[in-house]
């Protein structure tokens, strides 16, 4: 889109001004996690579980009668990302993370009968402690702090829903997590038990959370529109009840409507 824009729309209406999507910025934020370099063995794990269901249906019907004997009450096929489909490397980051335990038993059986290249690898991964353990610690902080994302992301694709006034808040909240994030040296019990667990020193990991951070921030602040969202929240009600500096139609000014209003308009 970006490039149709550059190379063919603005030489044929320079005046044109790119608004890129809200949606998809969100988007670019998640897929900065994904690209971290120190999430790629969790990536690649991801990709090799992929691949080992995405052409096999007895492979499903395997899985599924796995979990049954594990004594799983409701089993579930694991939810194969698509580059398409945005939030689907969380929901399988999450589903792997959420059944870890089954997912390594799982492939310690398929290497002893059903056996691939990328079995292998996957098993490799496994019982490789130092890999393991740091699939372990990635996929729980990305279940731990990449809710807000995916609730977000999930909530402006939503179609035929008055939102537009809501947005800023929405960003707020998220602007604010990432802030946050990007200093972050409390992790949560959770994490503090994983690192436990693996016996590995909280020091060794908060830079690589804190960067993570870092790289949604920088993807959330290059967004041109967040003047308009502030501005936009004169439509809702309850914002302008909020405070009486609310209710500056002034403060307003970026709407071209309100930057002159009439009489009528500022009575109102």
């Amino acid at each position: 889109m970006k490039k149709c824009y550059r190379d063919v729309l603005k030489p044929l209406m320079p005046q044109l001004v790119h608004l890129p999507c809200l949606a998809h910025i969100l988007n670019l934020i998640g897929e900065a996690w994904v690209s971290i370099n120190y999430f790629q063995v969790v990536h690649q794990l991801l990709a090799n579980i992929k691949q080992t269901f995405v052409y096999s249906r007895s492979r499903k019907v395997r899985y599924i009668s796995y979990l049954q004997r594990q004594g799983v009450s409701n089993p579930k096929n694991i939810p194969l990302s698509n580059t398409t489909r945005w939030n689907t490397w969380f929901h399988i980051a999450f589903h792997v993370y959420q059944n870890l335990d089954y997912i390594r038993g799982f492939y310690n059986e398929e290497g002893k009968e059903n056996s691939t290249p990328i079995i292998e690898k996957i098993n490799s991964a496994f019982t490789d402690q130092q890999i393991n353990g740091r699939i372990e610690i990635y996929l729980t902080f990305i279940q731990e702090n990449a809710q807000q994302f995916v609730a977000d992301l999930d909530f402006f694709q939503q179609e035929n829903k008055p939102m537009f006034p809501f947005i800023e808040q929405r960003l707020q909240q998220l602007e604010a997590r990432i802030t946050m994030g990007k200093t972050m040296t409390n992790v949560g019990s959770t994490m503090d038990l994983v690192l436990q667990k693996f016996n590995f020193p909280l020091t060794a990991f908060c830079p690589v959370f804190q960067q993570a951070y870092h790289a949604a921030y920088k993807k959330l602040e290059d967004h041109v529109l967040r003047s308009l969202f502030r501005a936009v929240q004169v439509f809702d009600p309850r914002f302008l009840s909020l405070t009486t500096a609310n209710r500056d139609i002034y403060s307003y000014k970026i709407i071209r409507e309100l930057a002159n209003p009439s009489t009528f308009l500022i009575q109102e």
